[in-house]
Order: C-alpha cells, then sequence, then structure tokens
C-alpha cells in the first residue's frame, strides 16, 4: 500500500438522481441516506485514525467526494476501506430506512486518484470543497447552454495528429459557448512546465491584453502555467477553449472559478476522448497540437 494523497470518488447506482444530497434554497442539504453515509464515513476514518487523516469530504446528490493523507500502512488496503464504508452504509440504511434487501445503492467499485504533488493535492482540496458551489453553478450553465454533448465543427479536428495517443479517431464532445468557435481571433497557448516565474508574469500581461482585444485564447490547460494562463484570461474578463484531457460528458464539472465565465458565455470545454485515458506525454503534445489546429 502506498503512502500518500489520495483523492476518492464513489457513485451511486442511481446516476442523476439526489440520493444523497438535494437542492434546499440554492444550497445542497444531505438526505437521511447521505446522513448516515457522512457518520459511517467518519467513524471509518476514526477507527484508522493512527493511518488515515481525511482532510476533505463532501456528499454531492449521487455522488461523494473526499481527500485522505494516508500516513501509515492501514489494516486494510484503501480500496477495501472505502469498500466496508459503503457496505456499513448499505447495511445501516437497510436497518434505519428500509431499504429493501438485494437492493443496489452503490456503482461497483470506487475511483481512487493518487496525487503527487502538493499542488495538486491544494487543487483537488479545492475541487472537493467547491463542489456544492461548482455543481449549482453547472445546472445555470446548463440551464443556458445545455447538458454536455457530441459536437461537430469545420475547426475539430477528424484525427489524431502523429503518432496516435489512443484509437478510435477523436469523439468531440463539448460543455458552453459554441459560437466561440466561430470568433475572429483564435490564440492557441502552450506554456512549459519550466517556464520561470518572470515568464509566468509576461504570460499573464499577455492574457490580461488578449483578453482586452476581444481574442479568445485555445488551451489545453494541462501544465501549471497553462492552467494560469486560462484562469489569468477568464479573471480578466476574456473567452477561452478549454480542450480538457478528461471526456467531457453528463457528469463533467469544470473547476468552480471557471464556471462562472461557462455561464456567462466567455468558456467552451471541449474533448476529443469519449473515455478516460492515461495522461502521457503524447496525449498533452496532441493536445496542444489541437489547440493549434483550432486556432488557425
Amino acid at each position: 500500500m502506498q503512502l500518500g494523497w489520495f483523492h476518492i470518488t464513489v457513485a451511486a447506482a442511481c446516476r442523476g438522481r439526489e440520493v444523497f444530497a438535494s437542492m434546499r434554497g440554492g444550497r445542497f442539504a444531505p438526505t437521511p441516506l447521505g446522513r448516515i453515509a457522512e457518520r459511517q464515513w467518519r467513524a471509518l476514518c476514526a477507527r484508522h485514525a493512527e493511518a488515515l487523516v481525511c482532510h476533505a469530504f463532501q456528499i454531492m446528490p449521487d455522488h461523494a467526494h473526499a481527500l485522505v493523507h494516508v500516513r501509515a500502512v492501514p489494516a486494510r488496503p484503501l480500496p477495501m476501506l472505502v469498500a466496508a464504508w459503503k457496505a456499513a452504509t448499505t447495511s445501516c440504511a437497510r436497518r434505519d430506512l428500509g431499504l429493501a434487501p438485494g437492493s443496489a445503492l452503490w456503482e461497483d467499485g470506487c475511483d481512487i486518484e493518487r496525487k503527487i504533488t502538493p499542488e495538486a493535492v491544494a487543487r483537488t482540496r479545492l475541487y472537493v470543497e467547491d463542489n456544492p458551489g461548482a455543481a449549482r453553478e453547472k445546472r445555470a450553465a446548463k440551464a443556458r447552454w445545455g447538458a454536455a454533448r457530441p459536437l461537430s465543427h469545420p475547426r475539430l479536428p477528424a484525427a489524431w495528429p502523429g503518432a496516435a495517443p489512443c484509437e478510435p479517431p477523436p469523439a468531440w464532445s463539448a460543455f458552453g459557448n459554441e459560437a466561440l468557435l466561430d470568433a475572429a481571433r483564435l490564440v492557441p497557448l502552450s506554456v512549459s512546465r519550466r517556464a520561470s516565474e518572470e515568464e509566468l508574469r509576461e504570460m499573464e500581461a499577455r492574457m490580461r491584453a488578449l483578453a482586452r482585444e476581444g481574442a479568445v485564447l485555445v488551451i489545453s490547460a494541462i501544465s501549471p502555467g497553462e492552467r494560469l494562463a486560462l484562469d489569468a484570461m477568464l479573471h480578466a474578463g476574456g473567452s477561452a477553449i478549454h480542450i480538457e484531457c478528461h471526456p467531457v460528458d453528463r457528469y463533467y464539472k469544470p473547476l468552480f472559478r471557471r464556471l462562472s465565465a461557462l455561464r456567462e458565455g466567455r468558456l467552451l470545454v471541449l474533448s476529443p476522448l469519449s473515455a478516460r485515458v492515461p495522461l502521457q506525454a503524447s496525449l498533452c503534445e496532441a493536445l496542444n497540437a489541437f489547440a493549434r489546429s483550432i486556432a488557425r
């Protein structure tokens, strides 16, 4: 069992329904089942406190997120501990809420993603804590632009550049303002992970200038500098097309700080992927090539 920081996501068997939380007065309130899940999670962490520290936990309508620090080898591997929590929640729901025997409460398995850098840990903590606000903003954006959907447009490449990092061919999907693809000026940008502080400051100044000029930034936002550029562009009131390294489907949720731009029509999120694939150098290079091609 590896030590370190892990982002855990578990989903209800009934996706798209208010299983664990419901919207009340613009806020998510736990349902009785959600309160059981929260109580059982706290009990699990207390039993394994010497090895497991939970730094963020968030119940959502049909899923839950946790950011945990595994600081010592636990009695059982992390996936088994998550499975035990799910089983305890199901058992209590049957006893206290009358959940029918044999009824599926959870999707099988869970998603556990290790976070290597302090930046990734901080970003994940914000993502987990901002999830309720992000969900509200996403609903507002969805009300204006519709749900994530397949997209066909003359600017979108029909094939992977160079040595294809994955198959099949790109399956473009989108969330946000598709009209940004027809903007008069599209500007691609890639930023090296080795960019200096001075280069990053210059880049931020350039984003502010592009925002004033009405240009649309096209960026994959994988490196820290690229994420900084995207956020600087949106913070300055500009518009951007973000090419995601994950699928854009009905469950996709951009970072909270980007959702107001999405709702306002200043952001379009695209993805050529229909399923998650490892984030390797070949994929990063392909997404940057897509950005250049779209902006051509």
